[in-house]
């Protein structure tokens, strides 16, 4: 069935995933190994594959190879968005990670999209919740690589009082 044949499929994504930092030749050859056949049996749609794709953007940022990372990271952000429309919090770590691709390559224009994505899907599902801290951190980040100090410090503060468990004491408009 095509339940079994995702679990499966969900299964095999995770293992690469957990081999990234241990051991990344045995990680590529498993992640390179999904990319060829995953499309085939799940089709382009399935959350596996966009996880495999994310997995491997992870491994070329890490490796230092930021065009291949932020082309897989785009790959897996389209797949989500393809099969699951624009409001999936499934979209979040890849909105995230080209926010850190991004940043990484200097492009802070881009780097400030992938991140306040992550935090506007964030702030519609679970505003209150400390996962907005990422996206506040790589906004503040951004602020500051651009001399606005304000900013930044108004991001920080939103960031520490997410995981306090204090909410969201003073949104930005």
């Amino acid at each position: 069935s095509s339940t079994t044949s995702c679990d499966r499929a969900s299964a095999s994504a995770r293992r690469p995933r957990s081999l990234v930092h241990v051991d990344p030749i045995a990680a590529r050859a498993e992640l390179e190994a999904l990319l060829r056949t995953m499309p085939r049996v799940l089709g382009e749609s399935a959350a596996p594959l966009a996880a495999v794709l994310g997995t491997t953007a992870n491994l070329e940022l890490m490796e230092g190879h930021l065009e291949a990372a932020a082309a897989a990271s785009a790959r897996a952000a389209e797949v989500i968005l393809t099969s699951l429309g624009p409001d999936s919090l499934l979209l979040v770590p890849h909105a995230y990670q080209q926010g850190a691709i991004a940043l990484a390559r200097g492009d802070l224009d881009a780097a400030e999209r992938g991140f306040s994505t992550a935090l506007s899907l964030y702030e519609r599902h679970d505003p209150e919740g400390p996962a907005v801290a990422g996206p506040l951190l790589g906004l503040a980040v951004v602020a500051g690589e651009r001399g606005d100090s304000p900013r930044a410090i108004a991001m920080l503060e939103r960031a520490a009082a997410s995981l306090d468990g204090r909410g969201d004491d003073g949104r930005l408009g």
